[in-house]
């Protein structure tokens, strides 16, 4: 076999491991819930980045990411994310993947997709810009001062997997 044939062949080798270890996430393995209020502006918003999210599944020729607007569920506190996480296991139970943002979070699809696509939907995964306080807050109270607790920046969106948020009661550590 001459040196050519076998670089070729090394080649198709190595193509078709990496294809098969990728995870291929589409647009409809993923949720989107957009943390927005009821008050006009802010509906208004979160209704208009939805619209967007569509438009580029669209562009994609995809089918698109369900996306949840918070204020359309009347479950009291969704702010804080935790009281969703249920209705969000249970409506969803066949999604891989559910980011968390809000309703002025820029969202590429296309590029938030290449990143999923990355990590493994079957293992516990978080990814996202994690923020502490460099001292204790009175939002934060509970922290203890020789810790770091550690929350998700929302502005800048984050992800977790299915299997990481049907857990519920776990905590987790970001960046």
């Amino acid at each position: 076999m001459g040196s050519s044939t076998y670089s070729a062949l090394l080649f198709l080798y190595i193509l078709f491991i990496v294809r098969t270890n990728a995870d291929v996430i589409e647009p409809n393995d993923v949720v989107v819930v957009i943390l927005s209020q009821e008050e006009g502006y802010h509906a208004a918003h979160a209704d208009y980045t939805r619209k967007r999210i569509y438009e580029q599944a669209s562009a994609l020729e995809k089918e698109p990411p369900k996306v949840v607007l918070s204020h359309e569920l009347n479950i009291k506190a969704s702010w804080t994310i935790t009281p969703l996480l249920i209705y969000l296991s249970d409506t969803f139970p066949d999604t891989k993947w559910f980011f968390f943002c809000l309703e002025n979070t820029v969202i590429q699809l296309a590029k938030l997709l290449n990143v999923l696509g990355k990590f493994n939907a079957a293992q516990d995964v978080w990814i996202g810009h994690a923020l502490y306080d460099h001292e204790p807050t009175i939002i934060h109270h509970f922290a203890q001062n020789t810790k770091k607790f550690k929350y998700p920046h929302m502005a800048t969106g984050f992800a977790m997997t299915f299997k990481l948020l049907k857990r519920q009661n776990v905590v987790v550590y970001g960046t």
